[in-house]
């Protein structure tokens, strides 16, 4: 009997000795069918390839203007642009997303038969240190309730719901801000801007919505990748 069972054992250990050697013959095919098929995975683009972005936007002839580490975007826009308003939203959380890395100055211009006036209202307000809110104001009450913002009426009112007062209403009335507003179109006239917003980046990279078929989020995409490859 005890002979029986020691054969049954010695049964029992050539097969859990097969079976190990099955697992393990197992495993080696798993992993060379890995290694096979990471082979085979079509390879990475360098990281030129990466960064064709760039190729939908012109690149001025001019030195690059920022400082290291930072990155400076001069954006041409006008409250009446429907494409400007969308913007609105998305550079603020780019801005809040790059801290002190991004810098963005607002250049207002105006086409046709728009007010200069509310160029001349957010220089004004720029000025008095409310200039980010005075442009949040214009786009909210041209695209979310419909006023006039040309009139001037409504630009002190606008004025007064951010914290400016008389000071501000005498320089609009009195045309404190008329030379700086017209030179803003003469700077856009410079740049070649022909639609808005148009964005320049680091003094020489024109971005805007023309290369993506008018689609402000994916232009801020576009503009979110050539951010990133400058700041590296």
């Amino acid at each position: 009997m005890v002979k029986k069972r020691q054969k049954k054992g010695e049964k029992g250990l050539g097969g859990r000795g097969v079976l190990i050697f099955v697992l393990i013959l197992a495993g080696a095919l798993i992993l060379a069918g890995g290694g096979k098929e990471q082979q085979e995975a079509p390879p990475q683009p360098p990281p030129q390839e990466q960064k064709l972005v760039l190729g939908l936007y012109p690149v001025l002839d001019l030195p690059p203007a920022s400082e290291p580490g930072k990155v400076k975007i001069v954006e041409f826009l006008s409250f009446y642009c429907d494409n400007c308003y969308r913007f609105n939203t998305i550079k603020h959380q780019l801005e809040q997303k790059y801290g002190d890395a991004l810098e963005l100055e607002l250049v207002p211009i105006v086409w046709g038969e728009q007010s200069i006036k509310t160029v001349e209202a957010y220089i004004i307000a720029e000025r008095m240190g409310r200039g980010r809110e005075m442009a949040d104001a214009m786009f909210r009450a041209r695209f979310e309730e419909g006023r006039d913002i040309g009139d001037v009426e409504v630009l002190v009112e606008l004025a007064r719901g951010i914290g400016l007062g008389e000071e501000f209403e005498r320089q609009l009335r009195g045309g404190a801000a008329q030379a700086e507003a017209q030179e803003n179109i003469r700077l856009a006239v410079s740049y070649g801007v022909e639609e808005t917003p148009t964005l320049i980046v680091n003094g020489n990279i024109v971005v805007n919505p023309h290369p993506t078929g008018d689609d402000v989020v994916a232009m801020a995409r576009n503009l979110e990748t050539i951010i990133q490859g400058l700041l590296g």
